[in-house]
């Protein structure tokens, strides 16, 4: 900071290096103001000088303000002498720093200094100083002092293993730029996420667990009854709203009051603030069969739930009967729960599987999933055309059609995943599929069994690319997500031999969990890895933060090796929670 001034001068001369000459402009004849002057004094704002010509003092007023004073300073080298208003005091030295303020002091980054040259005409360069590099993962240093240690492709930052002796499965991932985390499940018996154990209360509970930035529990919350209940799906608002979604059977309570399942299994949506405590919650359902696979938040912080829906459902605008044995549904909820609108797609066959939604930053929502006979979003009908087929379709805001497109053959399709860029309004599926498949690039066909697949598409629906990937055995990509520089990261599950493009992942035995990234424009291989033993481990789940640091969970048994950290399971399945630099 500048702490020099023409005042500061005044009052600290600096002998030999700078004059302050304040000269007095003279109110009288320039004629007589140059004559013999026999003195003169100063008092105050006046000037007095005894004139020559006139013996009679006169006063002329010096400004206090709107007028800069002259200042000169003399070069000691050369002798020069500079007139003018100085922009530093010369030879002065003040501390500087040319990063990112937020990472002076962080790691190697300090400030440097510089130094006011010999006129006071300016500062030289900042010397001394350190500012952020690039990070060398092969280093112990923060080379980009950002306070987070850099590991290179493949390590782990930490990985962690949770559950007992029966079953624990995550449902889904919400991860924040910060590194903070929430996973939901659901858990059998026993489970200790870092806080203390948990016990269900009948066979399976669900689970919401938020974790910090470093891996450690912030708060974990379990609800069941004696019978089952699940978490199928999260995600946060702009002020740390946490909406959890999934299904029910008996009577719940998520902290708003009992919530009683009317039928055969009711779906339902619990929001909780970011310190865990309930906000609101809802059940929806009848005899029939309704549960909530996901949800996704808007621009505006509302809630978007997907599910699937039979007989009658009303979700506060009024009852929606399925048209067949199973329907999907999409909800908006404001903030505070309220209904906005509501819609059921389907006929008289079978819309299954998990659908999924997410919300582009225009506010459109993008909704995929699989389904059998015909379904119509409102822009036409789409005929499935054999088992099961995928379709994919945007939505406005008001939940009218943009456009719908459906996928398949007359073998399965299935879609897993979904994700939605919001840099570049791109969209990525995951799935799995036998027979045929043309996303809009060409005919993908299947090596046998089901082959993972990825595609690409605009936001208007337009197809970027396509890739398949499998051999003779079973592969299905489960999860997916866009990176942080319009990569797609990948995980799932995979039997025999799986080729992304890199070196061949061959697989221990069982099914192993494979993790992968493609390259934004094209889906060319950037990096893969497996992981697993002769048991089972798969993939589920995906997130990153802002440091494009990949955070994965799943379920495994047997044991377990994520970025050189091992985890052993302790009984049927137990949840593995990680993240990974890749």
């Amino acid at each position: 900071m500048l702490v020099a001034s023409t005042c500061w001068f005044a009052r600290h001369p600096r002998v030999g290096i700078a004059i302050l000459i304040l000269a007095a402009c003279p109110g009288g004849d320039p004629a007589t103001s140059e004559g013999t002057s026999t003195g003169s004094t100063s008092m105050g704002s006046t000037s007095t000088t005894t004139s020559g010509g006139t013996g009679e003092p006169t006063t002329d007023a010096v400004p206090t303000t709107g007028a800069v004073p002259t200042t000169s300073a003399v070069d000691p080298t050369t002798g020069s002498t500079t007139t003018g208003d100085l922009a530093c005091e010369p030879m002065s030295v003040e501390p500087c720093y040319s990063g990112d303020p937020k990472t002076e002091g962080v790691g190697p980054c300090h400030a440097g200094t510089r130094t006011c040259d010999a006129l006071g005409a300016g500062f030289g360069a900042c010397e001394g100083e350190v500012v952020p590099q690039v990070d060398d993962c092969t280093t112990p240093e923060d080379e980009d002092c950002d306070g987070q240690l850099k590991l290179c492709p493949g390590e782990a930052y930490w990985a962690k293993r949770f559950g007992e002796a029966e079953n624990q499965e995550p449902g889904a991932l919400e991860v924040a730029a910060d590194g903070t985390s929430v996973l939901v499940g659901s858990i059998q018996a026993t489970t200790d996420f870092g806080l203390g154990p948990i016990v269900s209360k009948g066979d399976y509970d669900m689970f919401v667990a938020k974790f910090a930035a470093d891996g450690e529990p912030v708060w974990v919350r379990s609800i069941g009854s004696v019978q089952n209940q699940s978490g199928a799906g999260v995600a946060a608002d702009g002020t740390g709203q946490i909406a959890v979604v999934g299904g029910f059977y008996d009577t719940v309570d998520f902290g708003g009051g009992p919530l009683t399942q009317e039928g055969f299994i009711d779906a339902y949506v619990a929001v909780f603030d970011a310190d865990g405590a309930h906000v609101w919650s809802k059940g929806f359902g009848d005899t029939a069969h309704q549960i909530a696979q996901d949800v996704a938040v808007t621009p505006a912080d509302e809630f978007v739930v997907t599910g699937t829906a039979a007989g009658t459902t009303d979700f506060g605008g009024g009852p929606l009967t399925s048209a067949g044995s199973e329907d999907h549904f999409i909800v908006k909820f404001t903030p505070g729960g309220e209904h906005v609108w509501s819609k059921l797609f389907g006929d008289a066959g079978e819309q299954s599987g998990e659908p999924k939604v997410e919300v582009q930053a225009s506010g459109d929502i993008v909704a995929a999933g699989t389904f059998s006979s015909t379904i119509d979003f409102g822009s036409g009908p789409l005929p499935a055309a054999g088992l099961s087929d995928v379709y994919l379709t945007t939505l406005d805001g008001d939940g009218k059609a943009v456009w719908a497109k459906r996928f398949g053959d007359a073998a399965y399709q299935y879609v897993n995943d979904l994700d939605v860029d919001p840099a570049s309004g791109r969209i990525v599926i995951v799935g799995a599929f036998e027979g045929k498949v043309d996303f809009g690039g060409g005919s993908l066909d299947s090596a046998g069994g089901l082959d993972l697949f990825a595609a690409v598409f605009e936001a208007d629906g337009a197809p970027v690319w396509s890739r398949r990937f499998g051999d003779g055995a079973k592969q299905s990509g489960m999860a997916t997500a866009f990176a942080v520089n319009g990569d797609i990261l990948l995980s799932g599950s995979f039997d025999g031999t799986l080729d992304l493009g890199g070196d061949p992942l061959i697989g221990a035995g069982g099914e192993d969990m494979f993790l992968a990234r493609l390259a934004a424009d094209d889906g060319t291989h950037v990096r893969s890895a497996r992981f697993g033993d002769t048991s089972y481990q798969r993939g589920y789940c995906l997130g990153h933060d802002g440091a494009d640091n990949v955070f994965s969970a799943g379920m495994f048994g047997g044991t377990l090796s994520l970025g050189g950290i091992d985890l052993v399971s302790h009984g049927k399945a137990d949840i593995h929670f990680s993240k990974l630099a890749f």
